[in-house]
C-alpha cells in the first residue's frame, strides 16, 4: 500500500528575484516507490493576471490523485485537471 503522502516540509523562501517572480511552494511526488520532496522555486507567472494553482494531492477513495501546478485562467476558474499525473492505490 502506498501511503498518504508527508506534511509538507517547511521551506525557506529566499529572496524574491524581481517584482514579477512568484513563489510556488514545495511539494511532495512519487519517484523510485518512494516520496521525494521538491523544494518551491519562483517563476514568472506566463502573463500578467494569471495565478498559480500549487501542485497538490488529493484522496479519491482508496487512492491518491497528485495534479501539477498550473495556472488559473483570467476568469479565475480553476482550470481542469490537465497535467494530472495519474492514481497511486492504496
Amino acid at each position: 500500500m502506498i501511503p498518504a503522502p508527508p506534511v509538507a516540509a517547511p521551506e525557506a523562501v529566499p529572496t524574491q528575484p524581481s517584482s514579477q517572480h512568484v513563489w510556488i511552494a514545495g511539494y511532495w511526488t512519487w519517484q523510485n516507490g518512494r516520496y521525494a520532496w521538491r523544494a518551491g522555486i519562483w517563476e514568472v507567472p506566463p502573463h500578467a493576471r494569471a495565478t498559480w494553482t500549487n501542485p497538490r494531492w488529493e484522496a479519491e477513495g482508496n487512492a491518491y490523485r497528485f495534479h501539477e501546478r498550473g495556472v488559473r485562467p483570467e476568469s479565475n476558474l480553476i482550470m481542469s485537471n490537465e497535467g494530472q499525473r495519474g492514481v497511486l492505490g492504496l
